[in-house]
């Protein structure tokens, strides 16, 4: 074994040692990932859960195509798929879900992906308003959950993790794309 992989798995013991000492409630709000129908950037309608989440590590990614041009992230998640190379896919999932559907059409988020790069394991996702929101929430508490009105974070960070070991952390959106590509790998078991 390597340096780098001595200090690769050294980090990866250290972080799940800390997961495991914070007690579920208070590491993540605990509740089940919803099951709502998403349509694919390829047209394809899916179970949120059943179909793109369980047994996945992923990282979740919420955005506008509209809001790209304020706001761009997208090409650092094309970095971190670079990063992940033959991982993505088999390892390791994208989730990348639009806040805007009525204007982020599966046709639009195609486009999307192409000019991205996305290869197998990278999804761009719409559907239901409604379905989106559930999404959202899960991943991001609202403003009514603080007490108030609270600055929506949903587009400046992402949410990463494996939803059957319960374990999920949050990363910028815009820090190094081999920083996030490391965390995520943290996840995937060993054989």
């Amino acid at each position: 074994m390597s340096t780098d992989d001595r200090s690769h798995d050294a980090r990866r013991r250290e972080f799940l040692d800390a997961l495991a000492g914070v007690p579920a409630q208070a590491a993540c709000r605990i509740t089940p990932v919803p099951n709502v129908v998403v349509t694919t950037h390829e047209g394809r309608r899916a179970l949120f859960h059943d179909d793109l989440v369980r047994g996945k590590v992923v990282l979740v990614q919420f955005m506008s195509l509209a809001g790209e041009r304020s706001y761009p992230v997208l090409a650092n998640v094309a970095r971190v798929q670079a990063q992940l190379g033959e991982r993505l896919g088999r390892d390791v999932h994208i989730c990348t879900i639009t806040t805007d559907p009525h204007n982020d059409t599966p046709r639009a988020l195609a486009d999307a992906a192409r000019r991205f790069g996305a290869k197998p394991g990278w999804w761009f996702l719409t559907g239901e308003e409604a379905a989106l929101l559930a999404l959202k929430s899960h991943y991001f508490q609202n403003g009514h959950a603080h007490g108030g009105d609270a600055e929506d974070c949903s587009r400046g960070v992402m949410r990463y993790g494996n939803a059957a070991a319960g374990l999920w952390g949050s990363v910028p959106a815009k820090a190094e794309a081999d920083w996030i590509a490391e965390r995520l790998t943290w996840l995937v078991a060993r054989e």
